[in-house]
């Protein structure tokens, strides 16, 4: 299992669009990958549970990832968010 702190540096934060492009680069991987925020744990391969963490420009994330490709999940999402 692999964690990876990032801070959001999308300038409208994950709305649902930017939650969308994540999907698509999360779905690019076998593992399993969610995002920790201070509201809770999301699926990152799904884009409404992204939108209900209502991550914002500036707020720290965790990304978490386990499975057979992990690091690159979790450095591709993060490198994602980071902007």
């Amino acid at each position: 299992m692999v964690y990876r702190d990032v801070r959001c540096g999308l300038l409208h934060g994950l709305h649902l669009l930017a939650a969308v492009e994540l999907v698509r680069v999360a779905r690019g991987f076998d593992a399993r990958v969610s995002l920790r925020t201070r509201r809770g744990t999301f699926d990152a391969k799904n884009p409404l549970d992204i939108t209900k963490a209502f991550i914002r420009k500036g707020d720290i994330v965790t990304v978490v990832s386990e499975g057979e490709d992990e690091r690159d999940a979790a450095r591709e999402c993060a490198h994602y968010i980071e902007g």
